[in-house]
């Protein structure tokens, strides 16, 4: 048993030096993703203890080593472990760090923690190890690194429905679609994944939410996301969240961007048309049809897009408030787009 956490098969995450096997003598860290309570956004104590119970587990099986790092998070908040051995076992905890913040005193230390050492993902079969090189960016729901695999990112997910969500969406698009028309629609693809981890293709340079503003470039370089909208419409999938921030960017061997269409985890079949009132964008981003809690349609996943574009030169209103959301987009003249395309 202890071989089968040490080997990684147990724990979320397993930290060990590159180019070095599995071995017992090269498991250096290990981490846990696991979901916090509501609201104290603390862990529960049995997730600590798992956590804990993987240190001792090394310093028992690596008899020359002394002390052990590990760490809990759910990819929003982070809690470190420092465990010793001196003739007995002592335990110490950190407070726990935000890791949302670009320069978050959290995400700095969890960088430090795996700059050297970085995290490998057990993927089903767990033949397949991933090594997260860095952090590209940290939401309230997953994190991203990038992966030691070429045009690949890796994506690890506080909650395993919005894994699920996305694994059903995206192995969906390939049957329908296949790998090549995703490929060349600037869709995301799925090369693997676990219950709370994917390992996604290709690896673009960032969000669009980000790059259009900071490299000043057209929103019109965006525009191909409609015909991906479509295409994904008709092999039966809503996206339910083509915000900016969900827009990834590709460079092109021409100097031009390849806008492409990512984060399915609030992705539904078309059978399904589940309202967004219970996931997807938030209320700033909706329809009046999707303000009615009515089921989703294909017109709503274009307005959610079109919206973004307004939002990312400008600022949107309380997402908590949605008659004031509606009032907005009546003044900015959004009503003659919604009768458009209703």
């Amino acid at each position: 048993k202890g071989n089968n956490y040490l080997l990684g098969f147990k724990p979320d995450i397993i930290i060990y030096p590159a180019c070095v096997g599995l071995g017992r003598a090269s498991v250096d860290r290990i981490g846990e993703i696991k979901k916090a309570k509501d609201k104290k956004k603390d862990f529960e104590g049995a997730h600590k203890g798992q956590t804990v119970h993987y240190a001792m587990l090394i310093l028992r099986a690596q008899r020359s080593r002394d002390e052990v790092t590990v760490f809990l998070t759910d990819c929003h908040m982070v809690t470190f472990f420092s465990v010793r051995w001196e003739a007995r076992f002592t335990i110490r905890e950190s407070i726990q760090y935000d890791l949302t913040g670009a320069d978050s005193l959290g995400r700095r230390l969890l960088s430090a923690l795996l700059a050297s050492k970085h995290p490998t993902i057990p993927f089903s079969p767990f033949t397949t190890h991933v090594l997260g090189k860095e952090i590209i960016q940290c939401t309230a729901s997953s994190t991203l690194f990038k992966s030691s695999l070429p045009d690949a990112v890796l994506k690890l997910c506080i909650d395993p429905k919005l894994t699920t969500a996305e694994v059903s969406a995206l192995t969906t698009l390939k049957c329908k679609l296949g790998e090549g028309t995703m490929s060349s629609l600037g869709i995301i693809r799925l090369a693997l994944h676990s219950r709370q981890a994917l390992l996604l293709k290709p690896l673009a340079k960032g969000p669009a939410s980000i790059l259009v503003k900071s490299r000043k470039l057209p929103l019109s370089c965006l525009a191909p996301v409609v015909a991906s909208l479509k295409a994904v419409h008709t092999a039966g999938v809503y996206h339910r969240d083509a915000r900016a921030s969900n827009i990834l960017l590709l460079d092109n061997d021409d100097g031009t961007v390849k806008p492409i269409l990512a984060d399915f985890g609030c992705g539904c079949s078309v059978d399904e048309a589940i309202p967004l009132t219970e996931c997807g964008a938030p209320a700033c981003y909706w329809s009046h049809h999707a303000s009615e809690g009515r089921a989703f349609r294909p017109q709503d996943d274009l307005h959610i897009f079109v919206r973004a574009l307004y939002g990312i030169n400008n600022t949107l209103p309380n997402a908590n408030d949605v008659p004031a959301c509606l009032q907005f987009w009546e003044q900015v003249g959004m009503s003659a787009f919604d009768t458009l395309i209703q």
